[in-house]
């Protein structure tokens, strides 16, 4: 038989300031595979017949293996330990200092059974606050098979679990080369963030070199994982025409060019990004005309058109379009490879601004005297967050839609005022 229950709710204090930056809600839970837990705004209590849309935020809580306790809550029989992690930037009912009381409206909903499977309960006790713990991360390295100028490519695909907004990580990939930044996004539906890094290894000469890799979440030096990267020897490289020749290219050079047929190379070069859209990598080589065979590469997979951005292929010349991965283009011309070439996509930045405010009253004004206030501009899905002066004297409010209804004391003109605060 399905059951449901939510057991308690602890607070997460992430940089020592002694307010809740998240909470997590902790049950328990029998017979069930997939489980949402809502949070109600104001702390309403949830109608028995509620659906998890009609709560101010819903998450997929996380169900732990059998026998696993969180957070004091120990499962008994067959029951097993959820718990679920709602952010300042879920939700700012959320907020206040560790140890008060908050009322908080929730609601835990199986997904096998959600009319009869359900907690609807109101918690309103002291929530105390533990330091944030650190999330699960799985590495996995994917090492190709081709190699370039001695080197092979590592993909490395990362998982943390749990995911929170704006989690971030540095990459050491173990071989005294710079460390890279990753952030992480969420996978839609569930409670787990992803990112990915490549990496150029040198391969040795014979045998497998082993890599350390170490990720470490960002801000957070004591959440540390590791994992080993296997790295073999590179075959030999293929003849040239006439088996055992030697290379007739003398220097093979990789040119860019953007959808305006402009040579982007030299930028390429220093380091900077490129905006998504479509270029082409057109392989020169020297003695022209030296030969006619290509076999291009890229992030160090053989080139086929439909993968990996590649719209063309056309003896010396590649076209692709670049969207928001990193990819890395070479090709190899009669057995002699050359250089490759990394295009790198440069993010959006998006910046909003404010050119507007509207009211409006339920169900008119007069008599009515609550208004919905709307802001209005370019990028305005870019804020983070808003405040509300509703020009009445009373406290600003925040916001992270761009709407706020409030109910003035009076008919009577009140000068109202919004401002954006943290854009992204």
């Amino acid at each position: 038989m399905c059951t449901v229950k939510i057991e308690t709710v602890v607070g997460v204090d992430s940089n020592g300031d002694n307010e809740r930056d998240a909470v997590i809600i902790v049950g328990t839970v029998e017979d069930c595979s997939g489980l949402q837990v809502a949070v109600f705004g104001d702390g309403q209590q949830p109608a028995d017949d509620a659906d998890i849309s009609d709560g101010e935020v819903s998450k997929p809580a996380t169900i732990l293996a059998p026998g696993v306790s969180a957070h004091g809550v120990s499962p008994t029989g067959n029951e097993r330990v959820f718990t679920v992690t709602f952010t300042l930037d879920d939700t700012t009912s959320i907020k206040g200092r560790c140890g008060s009381v908050k009322r908080l409206g929730l609601l835990a909903v199986c997904d096998d059974d959600p009319d009869k499977c359900r907690d609807p309960t109101v918690w309103d006790k002291p929530i105390d606050c533990v330091e944030a713990e650190c999330p699960q991360i799985t590495i996995t390295p994917d090492v190709h098979d081709d190699c370039v100028n001695q080197t092979r490519s590592v993909g490395l695909s990362l998982a943390a679990n749990p995911f929170s907004a704006g989690l971030a990580a540095d990459v050491d990939f173990g071989d005294g080369t710079a460390t890279e930044s990753v952030n992480f996004s969420v996978v839609p539906g569930t409670n787990i963030g992803i990112a990915s890094a490549v990496h150029n290894y040198s391969a040795p000469a014979t045998g497998t070199a082993t890599f350390p890799v170490t990720v470490t979440i960002a801000g957070r030096p004591d959440c540390v994982t590791t994992a080993e990267v296997d790295v073999g020897a590179c075959p030999a490289a293929p003849p040239g025409p006439g088996q055992g020749q030697p290379c007739p290219v003398d220097q093979i050079r990789l040119r860019v060019t953007n959808s305006n047929n402009t040579d982007v190379t030299a930028q390429i070069e220093d380091g900077a990004c490129l905006p998504p859209g479509r270029y082409r990598v057109r392989a020169q080589i020297v003695p022209a005309g030296a030969t006619t065979a290509f076999a291009w590469r890229v992030d160090g997979i053989a080139a086929a058109v439909g993968q990996r951005g590649v719209v063309a292929i056309a003896g010396a010349q590649l076209t692709i379009d670049l969207t928001t991965a990193f990819r890395s283009v070479s090709v190899i011309a009669a057995g002699c490879a050359s250089d490759g070439v990394d295009l790198r996509p440069c993010e959006k930045v998006c910046c909003p601004d404010l050119t507007g405010l509207t009211a409006s009253c339920m169900p008119r004004c007069p008599p009515s005297t609550t208004a919905t206030l709307t802001a209005t501009g370019t990028d305005i899905e870019c804020a983070e967050a808003f405040d509300w002066d509703f020009g009445d004297g009373t406290a600003v409010v925040e916001t992270t839609v761009a709407t706020a209804t409030h109910t003035y004391p009076s008919l009577n003109r009140f000068h109202a005022a919004v401002t954006i605060v943290r854009p992204r």
